[in-house]
């Protein structure tokens, strides 16, 4: 039968680093290899552009599951997008638990866990990022951080019942 050529074939091209594109002006199927995704993905990470580099390192972590930097990066895209902020907590405390000296790991968790109001567990990760050595700069964001989560814990404890009514069509102001 046919199966072990094409499971050779599908072995051999995964293993190559290589992956396919569409281009999207003539539709042709272009190799791109995983060296420049990378590469790519870390320009879009540089400008903050955390929603362009996601399918990128998503890409690339499919490619590479044990590859922390690119766990890492696609778990720091989805903080940033919409309705996977679980799933970069669950990233996060994979790559906690693989590589526990990984560079800001617990700001991130921490920060995370904040993302889906989990104060508790994200001051737990703060203040363990707070004890490392890290930039004024970060040592600012923990601060500040710490406080959202403090002010979060607070404001869960008494709720407010609010009702939100549409007034009518949009305003033009």
């Amino acid at each position: 039968s046919k199966l072990p050529i094409f499971l050779a074939f599908l072995i051999a091209v995964l293993s190559s680093g290589m992956a396919a594109a569409q281009d999207p002006g003539t539709g042709d199927v272009i190799e791109v290899n995983e060296e420049d995704l990378a590469k790519e993905g870390d320009i879009y990470m540089a400008k903050e552009n955390f929603l362009a580099a996601a399918p990128l390192f998503e890409k690339l972590h499919s490619s590479a599951p044990e590859n922390i930097d690119y766990k890492l990066a696609l778990a720091i895209c989805y903080t940033y997008k919409s309705g996977e902020k679980r799933q970069a907590v669950s990233l996060f405390e994979e790559i906690l638990a693989e590589a526990p000296k990984t560079k800001h790991i617990n700001y991130e968790l921490g920060r995370a866990y904040h993302l889906i109001n989990e104060f508790n567990k994200a001051l737990e990760q703060l203040k363990i990022a707070r004890e490392k050595k890290v930039s004024k700069d970060k040592e600012k964001n923990i601060v500040e951080l710490i406080r959202f989560c403090r002010n979060g814990i607070e404001l869960v404890k008494n709720p407010v019942d609010v009702q939100i009514e549409n007034i009518g069509p949009v305003i033009n102001s």
